[in-house]
């Protein structure tokens, strides 16, 4: 398993590009066949988007058994570890439907945005 810091290479877990930023390295080394553990010591501030760009979205390419044994999180804040489990958890239960329920589930959420006046 090749370790990561997080650190080395965003400051926050905040913003779609911090997650792109993680994503790439994590895709790097799963591109290569090993597994992966990511040290988030230091850093502090996490957003859910983080995790879904950074992480999560492997779930949409690989069992949860899969990435449990490809991916590892470590030393995550009190708030990192509740983000990234809800986001995991979410993720888990969407990608288990078939592909006619997500696409429900993904247009029941873009017609709750577009009523909420949120863009995509």
């Amino acid at each position: 398993m090749i370790q990561i810091k997080a650190k080395d290479y965003i400051s926050e877990g905040f913003s779609y590009s911090d997650g792109e930023v993680i994503q790439s390295a994590v895709d790097q080394i799963l591109d290569k066949g090993e597994s992966v553990a990511i040290d988030f010591s230091n850093i502090d501030s996490y957003t859910a988007l983080f995790f879904k760009i950074a992480l999560i979205r492997h779930l949409g390419s690989m069992t949860p058994d899969e990435y449990e044994s490809k991916i590892k999180v470590e030393n995550l804040s009190e708030l990192g570890n509740l983000v990234y489990n809800q986001c995991y958890r979410t993720a888990v239960k969407f990608y288990r439907l078939t592909p006619e329920e997500q696409e429900i589930h993904t247009q029941c959420i873009r017609e709750m945005m577009e009523d909420l006046g949120v863009s995509e």
